[in-house]
């Protein structure tokens, strides 16, 4: 069938190319309608109904999620410092997309005189001609405003903003956002380097930059990269014009396909052209290889084209299907970002082997055949290429059992490894240690209280929270929540009852115990001025919100403090209260436990597809079966690395085991299928392996120092997922090709994995 299909698109060449000129054209002006935005909570969320709930909540308080500002401010408790943060405050409230602005200055002091209740903003107070060091006194003694709004020495201080509630905020208005608010404080006369932005605004506007490095400069290195390994492994130029431009055609379809279905092009999708490049390139080099092959066995151009095809044609089908198959395992991961990403690369992926098999023989048809001498002599870099094959080959077969043993001991320790795995994801820490915003993070972690929310939300099914014992009871869970690790703070309507309460009644006062006198004091607040209240209880008194601020957890472990209260919560009120825990932390860490699942569901279901094609590929189910061992280890070693490496894994780690097994086990497909045709030849196991080696060893090497080098260079990325892209992924490969050079012919020779010789008409057994 390949061998006709080839015969077909030669003979209608031009057709065939006009053809695929037309789509190429289209295809740029669909690409050129994409732009680098996206919404982060539609990538990761959707329409899921727990966001939903979250949003409706939060849209009637006050969104956990802040852009924050730290920096130091040591005159602030000085008439020029004071009023030049009042400045800043004013400024950003003017801001459009600015909904509420936290300040040291707009807090509220509370405080009772002559059993009146004085609620007075700190900005009144100064204007009013308070002494400054008694201004300070007083806020470094407010445990509601010390470790959040300002340090607790005094000298840094904290500006939270909240932005107005928009999920679906393209992130391409985000910079001009971020300008507006960088304005005020420059106008107050601080400079950006004074300033630490914190929060999902710049940490969303630094993801964006990051897809736009990968775009911009990896793509262009992946590309110059490639062309130069191909130039040096053939020792000509027309192998390198024929891949990159079949390779940059289908690049370019897969990207407009996934304009197509969404314009917005997010950190992920930004990845796909370098993926793809590097992914197209196999397919094309096996072809190459095998048409010079048979050039230099005899063949016409026009009969080693048709028999290069005929030969690689099948086993790149396959590859491409296993290929295929690893990137669409991604899809049983349950967040859009990365269903869309399986999607477009399994398209991709699917494209890249029809162009290779169209027009790759149209290429070879219309440019002179090529002299095979200078490829065959080759340069430092082919003969060292030769040399390592003769030594796998001489390795695998002379000391199989050595071999084995070795990977045996590997598989142990890899195991160990895995064993130590501890999945958790921290979005600052997905940037580079020397970041901007990672550093801001840290700076803030440091001067001042817990900087990550946890929102937990009581509602009262019936009564509300005005009742005396479902008041003592939130105090009593605040109380036990303070005693958590990795909580530095938590707040709820309990802290101003408490403060008006203990300046009306004395420090030693029991907690009120009546409706009424609850009720009076969140009247008192009302009508003395205060403000804020409508952030921790709604107006009707049926739903009340605790903050938690935490300290240094993952998303997981925020997922699981949040579980933890909602569960004390539910035990100390019963049924009659909702507990709900929110905030975007908190479901992003509630969140990875989903996406962990589905990871592991697509890494199992690659595994076996590609099991399953790998009989069908061999047409053996016992040589079929156990050659996925090879292609196991590299999974194997990948957990073991950073098992025994990282103190604990982010979730999209297991991404590139995914991945790996769909490409790694071509090499697996390649070796097999060209040892099977070998040894229905031959009754000399050896011969067979020997010249499968010769046939095919430089191919398999060539295409594994193509991808290694290929995906090299995203690890220059500032982005935790892009670079393991180019550090872990090549790592797993370089392992998946030591094993099919050496493991692999290793169980071939011991009789682990029985290939038929060419006398044998039984089937493959397994070795007893």
């Amino acid at each position: 069938m390949t061998r006709r299909y080839i015969s077909f698109v030669i003979r209608h060449r031009i057709a065939v190319l006009v053809a695929c000129v037309s789509v190429t054209v289209a295809a740029t002006w669909m690409v050129s309608r994409g732009v680098l935005a996206s919404s982060v909570i539609q990538l990761f969320f959707g329409e899921d109904p727990k966001y939903e709930a979250y949003r409706e909540l939060a849209n009637r308080f006050s969104d956990s999620d802040l852009a924050v500002f730290a920096f130091e401010h040591s005159e602030l408790f000085t008439a020029d410092g004071w009023h030049k943060l009042e400045r800043v405050v004013a400024g950003l409230e003017e801001v459009e997309a600015v909904r509420r602005v936290d300040a040291v200055t707009n807090a509220y002091r509370i405080r009772g005189e002559d059993d009146l209740l004085a609620v007075d903003s700190y900005n009144d107070l100064v204007a009013d001609g308070i002494a400054f060091e008694e201004l300070r006194h007083d806020i470094l003694a407010d445990e509601l405003l010390r470790g959040l709004l300002v340090s607790e020495d005094g000298r840094y201080s904290m500006v939270l903003i909240e932005l107005t509630d928009d999920a679906d905020r393209p992130v391409e208005k985000l910079p001009e956002i971020m300008e507006q608010l960088y304005g005020p404080f420059e106008a107050a006369g601080f400079s950006r380097q004074q300033l630490h932005p914190a929060g999902l605004l710049p940490e969303t506007i630094e993801t964006t930059a990051q897809a736009r490095y990968s775009i911009y400069t990896i793509f262009p290195i992946v590309v110059l990269l490639l062309s130069l390994i191909v130039y040096l492994l053939f020792l000509q130029v027309w192998p390198v014009a024929i891949t990159m431009g079949v390779s940059m055609v289908a690049n370019l379809w897969t990207f407009a396909f996934a304009v197509m279905l969404d314009r917005d092009i997010n950190i992920m999708m930004a990845m796909v052209p370098a993926v793809m490049l590097v992914v197209a390139f196999s397919d094309i080099i096996h072809l190459c290889s095998a048409y010079l092959l048979e050039l230099r066995a005899g063949l016409s151009k026009a009969d080693a084209i048709l028999e290069s095809g005929s030969e690689v044609g099948r086993a790149c089908l396959f590859t491409s299907l296993t290929t295929l198959v690893g990137f669409a395992s991604l899809a049983f991961v349950p967040t859009p970002v990365i269903r869309k990403l399986a999607t477009v690369l399994a398209f991709g992926v699917a494209l890249a082997l029809i162009l290779a098999m169209t027009l790759v023989p149209i290429l070879f048809s219309l440019l002179p055949a090529p002299k095979a001498a200078t490829w065959q002599k080759g340069g430092p870099l082919v003969r060292l290429v030769d040399r390592v094959i003769q030594g796998a080959l001489a390795l695998s077969t002379r000391r199989a059992w050595q071999v084995i043993v070795g990977f045996a001991i590997v598989l142990v320790v890899s195991l160990m490894g895995i064993s130590r795995i501890r999945i958790e994801t921290k979005m600052i820490d997905r940037l580079n240690e020397d970041n901007p915003i990672r550093q801001s993070a840290e700076f803030i972690e440091k001067q001042f209280a817990g900087t990550t929310f946890l929102d937990v939300y009581f509602t009262a099914k019936e009564g509300d929270f005005l009742e005396p014992e479902r008041f003592v009871a939130l105090s009593r869970l605040q109380e036990e929540v303070l005693k958590i690790a990795d909580v530095d703070e938590a707040q709820s309507f309990v802290d101003v009852i408490d403060r008006i309460h203990n300046e009306l009644a004395g420090p030693d006062a029991k907690l009120p115990d009546s409706r009424a006198m609850l009720a009076q004091y969140l009247l008192l607040f009302d009508m003395s001025g205060g403000g804020g209240i409508e952030r921790l209880i709604d107006e009707e008194r049926l739903t009340v919100r605790m903050t938690v601020r935490l300290s240094g957890p993952g998303m997981v472990r925020t997922a699981d403090l949040g579980k933890e209260i909602a569960r004390q919560g539910r035990e100390l009120f019963g049924p009659s209260v909702d507990v709900s825990p929110g905030g975007l932390t908190y479901l992003f860490g509630d969140w990875i436990g989903f996406i962990v699942d589905g990871q592991k569901q697509g890494l199992l279901f690659a595994f076996f597809a590609t099991t399953l094609m790998m009989i069908v590929a061999l047409r053996l189910w016992g040589a079929g079966l156990l050659s996925m061992i090879p292609n196991a280890l590299p999974i194997l070693v990948l957990g073991g690395v950073v098992g025994w490496t990282w103190d604990s894994v982010d979730s999209d780690t297991i991404m590139v085991a995914m991945i790996a097994i769909g490409i790694g086990v071509d090499d697996t497909i390649h070796f097999t299928t060209r040892l099977r045709m070998e040894a229905a030849r031959t009754n000399d196991l050896f011969r067979a392996m020997q010249r499968t080696f010769n046939f095919t060893g430089r191919a398999i090497i060539m295409t594994s120092i193509i991808l290694c080098l290929g995906f090299a260079p995203f690890a220059t990325s500032a982005y935790f997922t892009t670079k393991i892209m180019g550090t872990l992924l090549p790592m797993t490969l370089l392992v998946a090709l030591v094993a099919d050079l050496l493991l692999l012919p290793a169980l071939i020779e011991v009789g682990v994995i029985r290939i038929p010789l060419g006398g044998d008409t039984g089937s493959s057994q397994l070795s007893s």
